[in-house]
């Protein structure tokens, strides 16, 4: 894991796709026979790490996870090689040599690209250039290989899916090309077989937008348009393409995963509307990527960002969250197992590092920005600028062109973007039922688009807007240095800025006012300003927590938790501790962490010097192994632990550190309640099983040791009533079944407040959550730890329940208090606190 800005991005699949990815791009250069020695040698180291894995991994846990990364690195890589090394032998088949050193031959083809223009001499002129792959030459078979056909008449008509006949003549391509073949018809080609029907309709409903785009004549917004929502340029004036150039505009003729996240977002957002639920939306959303792909035709960028879509749509199928760069890593590694030539691609290039940089990048600039910008213009300048200058050097590399006003057409053209993309795609699904609805919603679309092409005209006018750079790879590393040297110099100016965001005290109120309308205002912003989407928590959420700033910092010398807390969940590391004000230096505390220094630091910051209550839901480790650092210096009243089914050791243990501390040692049963301090604590679980409170445990009510999760389902459960109202919930590390008990015994469960069971693993009851209604709900653990926690899964439960997830790995300490009846103010310590939202954002639950 790494972590930038407060987010925790999961980086273990980085290196994977990596490697698969510079295996692809050596391997599509290389002969069939290398290559293949190559697979065959990363399968077998493949095999030995995962051998050594098996050997090491209970005696040296992290090393056996650096081995695991590297056989699954070698395996990939393997399988790589071995498709590159299945399609080298194709293009090296005798027929395909023939073609490339004979005359002319006769050639059956699969047509697997819309016809181009070519540009070049004269005699070049009126001829257009056809993507293929080979199906037959001269009579004999072969197996699909890609191959550029250039021709005149006839080939301008030929249409993605076709089966054609015709003579060419053919000169091998260079070594790594996408094609294996550069063929010139002699003549115009011969229909053999149309389309299959989804191609067919694919076509009527390109055609079909470019109609209703045309509807009212000829323009910029018109010839945009259809290039803007399916990539259709046909129509577009090549002067324009040129000034889209000009302006860094260029991205916005081609489909990529803007297209993608507006898409699917609208179509998972109109889900919700209509009351489905999220697999019934991700369901309907994947069949739209589908769709989409097939008719904006599966391109590099097209591939890359639909790959991230299914991954994502899997995620919120699964209630699972990849993180944004594990789905990028996801993709690639897709991408170039199913065509490594795809690995070389100029587009995939682009779109891979623009989208790696938002994932990154683009939150954190936001906040530089935020604190001179309004929350809205900053992720407005934020979202472009990243991307922009991500790609730069890239850019440099292919074309020595600095684009001097890329940025601010960038930002200019944003919010019209989506616009234009939604209501085109309605455009063009209205045309398969009637010319009339399409013509009507491609009016807006059209404006929207013309918005986009007057704003490249006029950037591309204004003075010095391509200004010449050198040329080659040290163009490319010179244009690298000095985007690094302005990014630094950027950030800089922007943190000597005075700070105009208004001063707060840290607390994040829940339900916040207004939340609809600042839902609303967020979710149109993502939609506008995202450039490819990141679906690793959902095609648009995972996109927009990413994006938008999570707040202001917390202001200095406030310390923590600062004053009027009422209760405060701990950082301690893999295990719980919970502490609930009873006094100015004074608090029930509920478990002890896992180590003395956890504890201690937690409660020295917040001032306590006296426990009146210590009460221990069960005896693990990770809840009673702090005890000797509460006791540092503190007064303890009275401890309350389960007795029956839990560990005799840790009983002992803990009867002898009580009887040190002075503090008498009782069991209470459901139904005990305690109060002390306007401080109250009533005990729920366990039911009829152990002695009252008012009795001291005895020998017989402990019973015998069952399993770990018997333990933790034996333990007990509180509720607690701050000073100030607020009602917290202690879980400790119940499992769903305990869950499902405590709601048929008739508990009182509902709260404010209430931890995740058992760190957030999960093992959670649905129906528990819900009738629980927090507020907030703040899952326990240890940053990397080795269960897993908190679960995914589990948090996705809990923020279905409509809670706001908080979890210690990136949110640090969670204090909370009773803002108002029916409010809850939150803060934490290491980064504020955000929005509500009843879907987790981020890796870990908390907003990323």
């Amino acid at each position: 894991m790494s972590t930038a800005a407060g987010t925790v991005h999961d980086v273990r699949l980085v290196p994977v796709a990596a490697g698969a990815w510079a295996v692809a791009w050596w391997a599509t250069g290389s002969s069939s026979t290398a290559v293949s020695v190559v697979a065959v040698g990363a399968v077998g180291v493949a095999v030995v790490l995962v051998v050594a894995v098996l050997v090491v991994r209970r005696r040296a846990a992290r090393v056996a996870a650096v081995l695991l990364t590297l056989a699954a690195t070698a395996a990939l890589a393997g399988t790589v090689a071995a498709v590159a090394a299945h399609g080298l032998a194709r293009r090296e088949a005798p027929a395909v040599t023939a073609l490339t050193t004979g005359g002319q031959a006769g050639v059956v083809l699969r047509v697997r690209g819309d016809p181009v223009a070519v540009a070049g001499p004269v005699w070049r002129q009126g001829q257009v250039r056809v993507r293929a792959v080979l199906e037959q030459v001269d009579g004999a078979p072969v197996a699909g290989v890609p191959v550029s056909v250039t021709g005149a008449e006839g080939w301008d008509a030929v249409r993605w899916g076709q089966r054609v006949r015709t003579v060419v003549s053919g000169d091998p391509a260079p070594p790594g090309a996408p094609v294996a073949v550069l063929a010139d018809a002699t003549g115009p080609p011969d229909l053999v077989h149309q389309a299959a029907w989804p191609w067919r309709a694919a076509e009527d409903v390109r055609a079909g937008l470019v109609t209703a785009a045309h509807a009212d004549g000829d323009s910029d917004g018109a010839g945009l348009l259809p290039g803007l929502v399916v990539g259709d340029t046909s129509r577009l004036e090549p002067d324009l393409v040129e000034d889209m150039r000009t302006a860094g505009l260029t991205h916005l003729t081609a489909v990529s995963g803007s297209n993608v996240t507006i898409v699917c977002g609208g179509t998972l957002l109109l889900a919700v509307v209509l009351g489905a639920g999220k697999r019934t939306g991700a369901v309907l959303a994947a069949g739209v990527l589908v769709g989409l792909v097939v008719v904006a035709r599966p391109d590099p960028s097209v591939l890359r960002a639909a790959v991230m879509g299914v991954v994502g749509l899997l995620g919120l199928l699964l209630g699972r969250r990849g993180g944004g760069l594990a789905a990028l890593a996801v993709a690639v590694a897709t991408v170039v197992v199913a065509d490594p030539w795809l690995a070389r691609a100029p587009g995939f290039r682009l779109s891979v590092v623009a989208t790696g940089a938002l994932v990154v990048a683009a939150g954190p600039v936001a906040r530089v920005l935020g604190r001179s910008l309004p929350r809205g213009p900053a992720v407005a300048v934020a979202v472009p600028a990243v991307a922009q200058v991500s790609v730069t050097p890239l850019l440099l590399g292919l074309e020595p062109v600095v684009p001097l006003y890329a940025l601010p057409a960038n930002v200019l053209v944003a919010p019209a973007v989506a616009p234009a993309t939604v209501l085109g795609v309605l455009a063009a699904l209205a045309s398969a039922v009637h010319p009339a609805p399409a013509a009507l919603l491609a009016v807006p679309a059209r404006w929207s688009a013309a918005w986009v092409a007057g704003t490249a005209r006029t950037v591309a006018d204004l003075p010095s807007a391509a200004l010449p750079w050198p040329a080659g790879p040290g163009g490319a590393v010179l244009g690298g240095v000095v985007v690094a040297a302005a990014c630094g110099a950027g950030v800089g100016v922007a943190r000597l800025l005075p700070d105009r965001r208004p001063p707060r005290d840290g607390w994040a109120p829940w339900p916040a006012r207004g939340p609809a309308l600042r839902g609303a205002v967020a979710l149109v912003l993502g939609v506008v300003l995202l450039v490819p989407g990141l679906p690793g928590a959902g095609p648009v959420g995972g996109a927009l927590a990413r994006v938008l700033p999570a707040g202001s910092g917390w202001p200095g010398g406030s310390g923590w938790p600062g004053e009027g807390w009422s209760a405060v969940v701990c950082d301690v590391g893999q295990g719980d501790s919970l502490l609930v004000r009873a006094g100015p230096a004074s608090a029930v505390v509920v478990d002890a962490g896992p180590d003395a220094a956890g504890v201690d630091r937690c409660l020295r910051a917040a001032g306590v010097e006296h426990v009146p209550l210590l009460v221990l839901t069960h005896l693990h480790a990770d809840h009673v192994g702090g005890l000797a650092g509460l006791g540092r210096g503190r007064r303890v009243g009275e401890v309350w632990a389960p007795v029956v089914g839990q560990p005799q050791d840790a009983l002992a243990d803990l009867r002898a550190w009580a009887e040190a501390a002075g503090a008498p040692l009782r069991t209470p049963a459901a139904g005990t309640t305690w109060s002390g301090g306007g401080t109250g604590v009533d005990v729920l679980a366990p039911a009829g099983t152990t002695p009252s409170a008012t009795t001291p445990t005895g020998e017989a009510a402990a019973g015998r040791e069952g399993t770990s999760q018997d333990v933790n389902d034996a333990g007990l459960v509180v509720r607690l009533r701050a000073r100030d109202g607020l009602r917290v919930l202690a879980v400790g590390d119940l499992g769903a079944r305990a869950q499902e008990r405590l709601l048929r015994s008739g508990a009182d469960v509902t709260t404010d407040v209430t931890t995740v069971a058992h760190h957030g693993s999960a093992d959670q009851l649905p129906a528990f959550y819900r009738r629980a209604g927090a507020r907030v709900a703040v899952a326990s653990a240890g940053r990397d730890n080795d269960y897993g926690h908190p679960s995914p899964r589990g948090l996705d439960v809990v923020a279905s329940a409509g809670s706001h997830v908080l979890a210690t790995p990136t949110a640090g300490a969670v204090a909370v208090r009773l803002a108002a009846p029916g409010r809850v103010a939150v803060r934490t310590a290491r980064r504020p606190a955000a929005p509500p939202g009843r879907r987790r954002r981020g890796p870990t639950g908390v907003p990323a």
